[in-house]
């Protein structure tokens, strides 16, 4: 569950916005490459509808205005309330907590988004500017947003629920029925007819097939190999979760090895001893607890750093850009998936035992993760997000670079991370960052 807090300042702001305030999709996303998929090409599967055609689906859409109800209402302020990609990055907090874990989940759906973002305003800049006219006899339940041909909104929804359904296959049902909700809701509000929605399912299928096939070679199951642990660690546990994912497949690094962190400190330093000397004084109070909790839910940072983007796109007035949120959950989600791969590279590299490990009498405020300390996945994933977010948006970089080191000062505060761990890890996020940062500007230009 959400922090209180956050989603009380979410729906204050989104109540706030209005239907005037709703922006069409970034006039540019025509321009930008993509991460998987071929937008060019996918974009050249649909074609726009005759005239004749049109003027038949708008009869159908009087028609289905006639059975509008409350609950349509509803349904439709819930997917239009800003734009696509919004309610699908809200579907990742259960996948954070329900489904399989890692960052992977969350690099792929946002890829999808985006490129299924960019291969629709490439396909409405080829079929010209179309609007369901005013006179139509509809009355439109929200703002128009720009040419309504393709349907972005249907092309994000089939993509985003298509890959769910793929990485989380026994939630499949449930994400497939959400997409079509959501493509019925444009219909419902009088903004989309069917050729609108059926290019956009036409896109978002393409983009989620490339992104799956990507998806099926990325080397995410590699089997756990015994002959890679070393003699000499002192890392307590037999089986450690996750053992080859640092040999999976990244999406902008080179491989996960690209940035391995240096050697972390032997166990017989004075360095060590004197960090394990901090983990122990570390005072027990509410401020303590409280970071190291709030921060310790199961690969729980997503929500954290995605609340943190939509609080700053709500603030700006920018939570109708489409193409914009596309971009910034993107690279929030593929900066987390490569840095938590090269992250999981070092750790498997050293074997670092953990702090309990070494000292079993030091209490721990969380439970200890079942893989080596150094470098500490949180301060990595974090350091990556909070580089991103500070070149997105320059003048709230020192919060954001704030954000990371509470992020990983909260394993410290929690007893189970060295303050190595989580130096080497935000300095491995930062040129994970960078990576991404250099490759989403020569797409985006």
């Amino acid at each position: 569950m959400r922090d209180l807090l956050v989603k009380s300042f979410v729906v204050v702001v989104l109540g706030s916005l209005g239907l005037a305030q709703m922006a069409p999709m970034a006039s540019d996303a025509a321009n930008w490459d993509t991460w998987i998929a071929d937008a060019d090409a996918i974009a050249a599967m649909v074609e726009a509808p005759s005239e004749a055609d049109r003027e038949g689906e708008l009869l159908e859409l009087i028609m289905l205005a006639e059975t509008r109800d409350e609950d349509t209402q509803a349904m439709v302020d819930y997917w239009n309330v800003v734009a696509a990609p919004y309610r699908w990055s809200e579907v990742l907090y259960d996948v954070s907590k329900d489904g399989p874990p890692g960052s992977r989940p969350f690099g792929l759906m946002s890829a999808a988004i985006y490129d299924a973002v960019v291969a629709t305003a490439k396909a409405k800049e080829a079929a010209g500017s179309w609007t369901v006219p005013t006179d139509s006899g509809v009355e439109p339940l929200i703002a128009s947003e720009g040419s309504s041909f393709p349907s972005e909104h249907a092309a994000v929804a089939i993509a985003a629920s298509e890959v769910l359904s793929y990485v989380t296959p026994d939630h499949a049902d449930r994400y497939r029925a959400m997409a079509e909700e959501a493509i019925q809701s444009r219909l419902l509000a009088g903004v989309n007819i069917q050729s609108d929605i059926d290019a956009g399912r036409v896109i978002g299928q393409a983009v989620a097939d490339a992104v799956i096939a990507y998806g099926e070679t990325d080397d995410s199951d590699l089997p756990w190999e015994y002959s890679s642990r070393p003699d000499d660690t002192r890392f307590a546990l037999e089986e450690p979760i996750f053992p080859n994912l640092g040999k999976a497949k990244t999406m902008v690094l080179d491989n996960g090895a690209q940035f391995r962190a240096p050697p972390p400190p032997a166990y017989d330093s004075d360095e060590l001893n004197a960090q394990l000397d901090e983990i122990r004084a570390v005072e027990r109070n509410t401020n303590s607890m409280y970071q190291a909790t709030y921060w310790a839910r199961f690969y729980g940072t997503y929500p954290i750093w995605t609340d943190f983007a939509n609080k700053l796109l709500f603030e700006r007035g920018q939570g109708g850009d489409t193409a914009l949120m596309a971009k910034i959950y993107a690279a929030i989600g593929i900066a987390r998936s490569d840095a938590e791969i090269a992250c999981f590279d070092s750790k498997y590299t050293y074997w670092l035992a953990r702090p309990v490990h070494l000292d079993p009498s030091i209490e721990t405020v969380v439970p200890t993760p079942p893989h080596p300390s150094y470098p500490s996945a949180h301060s990595c994933i974090s350091g990556a997000a909070s580089h991103v977010f500070a070149h997105l948006f320059p003048s709230h970089a020192d919060e954001a670079l704030s954000l990371a080191q509470q992020a990983g000062q909260s394993r410290i505060l929690g007893g189970i991370h060295f303050p190595a761990d989580n130096t080497a890890g935000l300095e491995l996020g930062e040129k994970v960052a960078g990576a991404v940062i250099e490759k989403l500007e020569g797409m985006t230009q």
